[in-house]
């Protein structure tokens, strides 16, 4: 028996398609998936299982899991895993704070971290994965995953975002794996209806002031279903993009390269915004807002105007 942990997203099921094809012919394979709200009950769940004894557990996967807030459930994991022998693969690509991985890392318990790759990335190197077509998926994923908007398959990269999230998410597995990792005969159908849709949402959000710009460089704006359509377009003249969906849930995406700011001031404002929390990545991260009223979060986005302007502020005066 092997057991995966990962996210609930498009580089998560990059990384079971990779485990799959290493391991589907060799052992029953069990997936916990969590979208972090239920985060401790999954992986409780799994230690809970581990500690029953009931099977032969010969490895648990751990893919593109944050645990930057949960070192204690990570270390719980490590000692459940060592006490009954269990060989653990922890494969992730989000920040951490400096020392985090200090003493968790055992021949038993291997640790594969690097940030400037998507976890499907990493997983498809850790596990030597040999598939042309499917190395070409991963690829695909890593673009997307890593916001490699430059990349001319980018547009393909996120398409195949939109087609996960709409065609039935990880039930799409054996849909990729039977028809050899191929992108499925409904694909560019599917996609060019979602990218019409998006833009169609997009230009009502302007028209509606949905989309609001307090001053040069940055926007904020409402949406669920067209969150990275809006982030492509609206980084291509803002260096920032705040967006809450109805929800709760507030998104930050920072253009990155020499036409956005520098990674040690967006450092700055992610720390401010996130009282200092590593989680997400860089240029890319979130938090939820239990009151999810307008008021709310009208004034949190105030708030987080607040915080670039005075970040950029003493930025250039600390520059001078």
């Amino acid at each position: 028996m092997i057991l995966s942990l990962s996210h609930n997203d498009l580089d998560a099921f990059g990384c079971q398609l990779c485990i799959l094809d290493k391991f589907s012919k060799l052992s029953k394979i069990d997936f916990y998936n969590t979208n972090y709200k239920d985060f401790d009950f999954k992986v409780n769940e799994i230690i809970d299982r581990i500690e029953q004894n009931r099977e032969k557990i010969q490895l648990l996967l751990i893919t593109d899991i944050s645990f930057t807030e949960k070192r204690s459930l990570l270390l719980a994991l490590k000692e459940v895993t060592q006490e009954f022998k269990i060989k653990t693969i922890f494969i992730d690509h989000h920040e951490y704070s400096e020392g985090f991985w200090d003493g968790i890392e055992t021949p038993l318990f291997k640790i594969h971290w690097d940030k400037t790759k998507s976890a499907s990335k990493i997983t498809q190197e850790v596990l030597n994965i040999t598939n042309t077509n499917l190395l070409k998926i991963i690829n695909i994923i890593d673009i997307y995953d890593i916001w490699q908007d430059e990349n001319k398959f980018f547009k393909v990269a996120q398409n195949l975002n939109n087609y996960f999230w709409t065609q039935g998410r990880f039930n799409l597995l054996n849909t990729f794996i039977q028809n050899n990792y191929n992108l499925p005969s409904n694909f560019l159908e599917t996609c060019n209806n979602f990218y019409k849709e998006a833009e169609i949402s997009y230009e009502k959000s302007k028209k509606k002031n949905l989309i609001i710009h307090p001053r040069k460089d940055i926007s904020f704006s409402f949406t669920d279903e067209y969150f990275n359509n809006y982030v492509e377009w609206e980084l291509q003249y803002n260096k920032v993009f705040v967006c809450a969906a109805h929800y709760g849930l507030v998104r930050l995406r920072f253009k990155k390269g020499s036409d956005g700011y520098p990674d040690d001031l967006v450092k700055i404002i992610k720390d401010k915004i996130l009282d200092g929390s590593d989680k997400g990545h860089l240029h890319s991260f979130s938090f939820y807002l239990e009151d999810v009223s307008l008021d709310t979060i009208v004034e949190k986005f105030k708030q987080i105007d607040g915080i670039i302007k005075t970040s950029i502020e003493e930025y250039s005066n600390c520059s001078k």
